[in-house]
């Protein structure tokens, strides 16, 4: 079910990547549903100001309170992957 077809039918581009990640607003877990078109932010910097990493991520799967599989082409799915070993990620749900 999970794989690089899926991926690129969600995101429109054949170089698409799925990504498992842990949000620290479990609450807008609820909110989610699979296809939602979300924003994926990160609260990096010293000062908590919060960097915008990607936009128009697809839900793909949630898999628990804390984890959510999104879609998004190769470059954003790095930068995201890579944020996320360092800084907290939450997502914005987009309109």
């Amino acid at each position: 079910m999970v794989g690089p077809s899926l991926a690129k039918s969600l995101t429109g581009t054949s170089e698409s990547k799925i990504i498992a990640i842990t949000l620290t607003d479990a609450g807008i877990v609820s909110a989610l549903r699979t296809g939602d078109s979300v924003d994926i932010v990160s609260t990096a910097d010293e000062r908590g100001v919060a960097a915008p990493l990607a936009h128009g991520a697809r839900v793909v799967n949630i898999v628990d309170d804390e984890v959510v599989l999104v879609a998004l082409p190769t470059g954003a799915a790095e930068v995201v992957a890579a944020t996320s070993l360092a800084s907290p990620l939450t997502l914005l749900l987009a309109g």
